[in-house]
């Protein structure tokens, strides 16, 4: 797994009686790029605090090192870590090369500490890195605020730490600066191999920037790895009370989070919100589950290989499926399951899924389905019998099912129409 430079063990801290941060735990190796994520309140500017020494947890301990950090001299810290703060307002009207030089300061030494030309060196590469250097006699109040920020990342690399702390780096600033400092700390760990902890509000933001997420809630790590795997549905919704829709960028294929309405802003008309399952597979249920899930209603799936881009989309949405591995046919519990699924729900939606020997018994799921009473609708965007892949056998089932009662329709808008209608004056399973 390799060094462990920063370990967070169990730290806890309160303000007063208020919990801020409750056992928190985790671990940085050296190089990494680390967003820290969550609402408003959630404790992620007392971590940055407890970890730059600004404030001292009540319990637990944060080692740098192997070394707890409180016992280190706040001189020989401040040569390992370098911190942004979220505020960069100076007092003085310095210029922008005298506050870089600030950062020089725990590297003095001396009676007089005067710096030297190593020191005047390390000044003139950290605004070059940070491309301040033509703004080097400029007074900082006259900057822009992406200008003056990139001037306290300039006094912090100066320190050259190992690690930098970043408190809302992107605050107040337009979404120009917003990439140019981003872009700018990925270059900088790329190239100097700094370990950097950044609190972040926007989460495309750090979902397109930082390999590592920790996702806090009322002062506790709701969880902590990939964006992939922290930046989920069921993860926002628990953390920030929202409802996201996940799905990748059209230029770098990274997470995307777009913010929905509410979700019982979706409900159709006459006040139903039914409980839809969806049977897809290769990549033909996906805008359905998409448009079903922005409508508010209560979505799930199967069979559905993992890999598939249906599962992809349903394991983004959060929605509940009945998945097998990839190239496996449906087995025995894997049907009991999505049975078990189907009969949960006010109703069934087939996709306009081709189907061979491995799927086939999704088909079946859904004619018992139907013989026990559930509405079942099926989209006909072509004939079943180009996509049966069986030797017929799919195409008797599937027109068994019609004979049944099996709504067809021709398309996935009037599929959802169909379903709409067909509840708009009912009661529904799932109110």
């Amino acid at each position: 797994m390799g060094q462990v430079l920063l370990d967070v063990h169990g730290i806890t801290y309160s303000y007063s009686s208020v919990p801020a941060l409750e056992g928190i735990t985790f671990r940085v190796r050296p190089g990494e790029m680390i967003a820290v994520i969550g609402p408003n309140g959630s404790g992620k500017s007392t971590l940055i605090k407890c970890l730059d020494r600004a404030l001292r947890p009540q319990r637990g301990a944060v080692m740098l090192d192997g070394r707890d950090l409180w016992e280190y001299s706040p001189r020989e810290t401040a040569k390992r870590m370098a911190v942004v703060p979220q505020e960069t307002v100076t007092e003085f009207d310095f210029t922008v090369a005298e506050v870089v030089l600030m950062g020089r300061q725990p590297h003095l030494s001396g009676l007089l500490r005067r710096e030297s030309w190593r020191d005047l060196a390390i000044v003139r590469e950290a605004m070059e890195l940070t491309s301040i250097l033509h703004l080097a006699e400029r007074p900082v109040s006259s900057l822009s605020g992406g200008e003056r920020q990139r001037v306290i990342i300039a006094r912090a690399l100066a320190q050259e730490p190992e690690v930098l702390l970043l408190d809302e780096p992107t605050s107040h600033l337009d979404i120009t600066y917003q990439v140019e400092i981003l872009d700018l700390l990925a270059y900088l760990n790329r190239i100097k191999n700094i370990s950097i902890i950044a609190v972040i509000h926007d989460l495309n933001l750090a979902a397109q920037y930082f390999p590592r997420v920790i996702l806090l809630s009322g002062g506790k790590i709701v969880d902590v790895g990939p964006p992939e795997k922290v930046i989920t549905t069921p993860n926002i919704r628990k953390a920030y009370n929202s409802e996201i829709l996940l799905s990748r960028h059209p230029g770098n294929g990274r997470l995307f989070v777009t913010l929905l309405p509410r979700r019982s802003a979706g409900r159709t008309s006459g006040n139903s919100r039914p409980a839809v399952h969806l049977v897809g597979g290769g990549g033909t249920a996906a805008g359905l589950m998409e448009a079903m899930f922005c409508r508010g209603w209560k979505v799930t799936a199967g069979v559905l290989n993992r890999g598939d881009r249906d599962w992809e989309q349903g394991r983004l949405l959060g929605i509940e499926m009945v998945e097998i591995p990839p190239f496996v046919p449906i087995g025995d519990e894997d049907h009991r399951r999505n049975l078990a699924l189907m009969k949960k729900a006010d109703c069934a939606l087939l996709a306009s899924v081709p189907f061979g020997q491995g799927n086939i018994r999704n088909l079946y799921a859904l004619e018992e389905a139907l013989s026990g009473g559930l509405p079942v609708f099926l989209v006909d965007e072509s004939p079943i019998e180009e996509r049966d892949y069986t030797g017929g056998a799919a195409t008797k089932v599937y027109k068994r099912m019609i004979e049944k009662g099996a709504c067809s329709v021709p398309s996935e808008t009037s599929a959802l129409e169909a379903i709409q209608s067909h509840f708009a004056k009912g009661i529904t399973l799932s109110e």
